[in-house]
């Protein structure tokens, strides 16, 4: 707590939502809050200013307005129709190594594997892509979502699907990292 503070300078404030994760936005929203809400504790009223890139953005201008139930009514509808949580859950496969042409054969390897057990087209299989963040010391990331409203029978597939992976690995020089539900 800093009692004496009276004006916070919040820089890029978007900055936040371009991390490709779901949550982006509620983290946005959550930060600019958080820190707005360090002006004006003592006696001295506080004062904020936002500087972004993205002014009409819902979080933003919820942020600003200190809109909890505005937020909330905005993202619990794009989370609905991209199907986030708490509607499907997610899980998120990362594929990496200091080969990106083996990280490819890898990944759409395990893309197929996914998609031969996924016959009735039950789960929701994104194709492969890079991350948001494709290289991280000297190594590639790629990635596959896949969705599904119960948790047990997502987690039962890839995990199923990992399995036979392991068995058939062909490159044993990529690794492979498994979120479920990742904050």
């Amino acid at each position: 707590d800093f009692p004496d503070v009276v004006l916070v300078g919040i820089i890029a404030a978007d900055m936040s939502l371009n991390t490709g994760n779901f949550h982006s936005q509620e983290t946005t929203f959550q930060l600019i809050n958080q820190v707005s809400g360090r002006a004006g504790r003592a006696v001295d009223k506080g004062k904020v200013i936002i500087q972004t890139y993205n002014p009409d953005n819902y979080c933003i201008v919820a942020a600003a307005q200190n809109d909890y139930t505005g937020f909330y009514n905005e993202e619990i509808l794009y989370r609905e129709q991209l199907g986030y949580p708490p509607f499907k859950n997610v899980f998120i496969i990362i594929f990496e190594g200091e080969d990106q042409r083996e990280v490819i054969n890898s990944i759409r390897y395990f893309h197929s594997i996914l998609q031969a057990y996924n016959k009735n087209k039950k789960f929701d299989l994104n194709n492969p892509m890079p991350c948001i963040i494709s290289k991280v010391e000297n190594k590639f990331r790629w990635q596959i979502i896949v969705k599904y409203h119960i948790e047990e029978n997502l987690r039962n597939y890839v995990l199923y699907c990992k399995d036979i992976y392991d068995r058939e690995k062909i490159n044993n020089k990529i690794s492979v990292s498994l979120f479920l539900n990742p904050n």
